[in-house]
């Protein structure tokens, strides 16, 4: 017989997108609609293919394979040097801890009762993928139909210039530092602003911008359709899944373990574990290290785990059962039920990034460098976790 069939399939889709201002991470900080729309592009890539083979007439086997990317990004109205130079913030005293970052930033401003700003574009150029091949065997034996099958997946995550924004600075007014001379007035913060003087101040530098991750996700399953008789089918069968965690190309993912031993005035700090030794030795911000002492920075190999900075389980197996039953004898009527269990993964939502941060001493930059005293006003350091850095 050995009859073949081939499918392909490809789509594209290309949305240029323009909205309004939004509403930022800060939700008391709308940004004003005065700075103009942002552009949000996107555009989707897939594609899918199969090859369908027809052994005999029992025996069919079944090559499946395809991709699905998406690539997006996020233009402001100003760029990050044309913010950084009409605030002051390129040279002298007032100059950022950092380098500029590319592309359409600016700093926050969050004004108490009014509307201040937060730029949109976080990263520049983000792009997730998800690729997968598939094989599938099917034997019909009497009254039998019997499947079984692999299944691949490499899970991809590109963020480059994260904490852009932070990178910029955040500042509040609220109008504390300024009441004890203007009162307690709405207008107060508004004043505060003008004058230069926040009340909060927050800077993040960030020794590697760029998260280039992925990942590979594995599985194989065996299932078997037994028809009883005319009216009753069962359905049984089992599913394994591997799920390392992902890592990633320019080693800038950490990870943090509450149990590792490490004790300091009888409690134990735990550890943040580095995937390898070129991680730790040139991504690590010396602020970041400074602000989690004394909880240890570690290598993956200490911790006893896999560069990933995690352990997989080789034991997520998954039972699956049902049936189908025809209730009277004809077509009208039928009761199917079943019970499964189903593994669920990470995805790329384990290669993002979070922010922790650092209390210390204020400092003001930019327009914004006066002269406030430190017991008026406080100084977060952003301290990006799974970029490994912080200042």
């Amino acid at each position: 017989m050995n009859d073949v069939f081939i499918f392909a399939r490809w789509s594209y889709k290309n949305r240029r997108i323009e909205i309004p201002q939004q509403q930022g991470f800060y939700p008391s900080n709308p940004s004003t609609p005065l700075l103009g729309s942002v552009s949000t592009p996107q555009i989707y890539n897939s594609f899918a293919t199969a090859y369908n083979w027809v052994i005999s007439p029992t025996l069919v086997n079944e090559l499946r394979g395809g991709f699905s990317v998406v690539r997006r990004n996020a233009t402001d109205s100003v760029t990050s040097q044309q913010a950084a130079n009409a605030l002051g913030l390129t040279t002298g005293p007032g100059a950022l801890p950092g380098s500029i970052p590319p592309g359409y930033d600016a700093p926050t401003i969050a004004l108490t009762g009014f509307m201040g700003y937060q730029a949109q574009s976080n990263d520049i150029n983000p792009q997730e993928g998800t690729y997968e091949a598939t094989d599938s065997l099917t034997w019909t034996k009497g009254k039998h139909t019997i499947k079984s099958g692999l299944d691949y997946r490499y899970l991809a995550s590109l963020n480059t210039e994260v904490f852009n924004d932070y990178r910029m600075g955040y500042y509040q007014f609220n109008g504390s530092v300024m009441s004890g001379l203007l009162g307690q007035g709405a207008a107060v913060p508004l004043a505060s602003f003008l004058l230069g003087y926040p009340d909060l101040t927050t800077i993040a530098t960030v020794i590697n911008p760029n998260t280039d991750a992925w990942a590979n996700a594995f599985g194989a399953y065996i299932q078997d359709d037994y028809k009883l008789s005319g009216r009753l089918t069962l359905n049984y069968g089992l599913r394994w899944e591997y799920h390392p965690g992902f890592q990633d190309k320019n080693n800038d993912m950490v990870n943090f373990d509450p149990y590792y031993q490490n004790i300091v005035n009888g409690k134990n700090t735990g550890a943040v574990i580095v995937d390898n030794a070129a991680g730790l030795a040139n991504n690590i911000n010396p602020g970041f290290a400074a602000s989690i002492a004394p909880t240890p920075i570690i290598l993956a190999s200490q911790a006893g785990i896999g560069p990933s900075n995690r352990e997989a389980s080789h034991k997520d197996f998954a039972p699956r059962v049902g049936f189908a039953w025809k209730v009277f004898n004809n077509n009208k009527t039928v009761l199917r039920g079943g019970y499964g269990r189903f593994i669920e993964s990470l995805l790329s939502g384990s290669a993002s990034r979070f922010t922790a941060y650092v209390l210390g001493t204020s400092y003001t930059r930019g327009i914004f460098a006066m002269s406030v005293p430190p017991s008026e006003s406080r100084r977060r350091t952003g301290c990006p976790a799974f970029s490994i850095s912080c200042a």
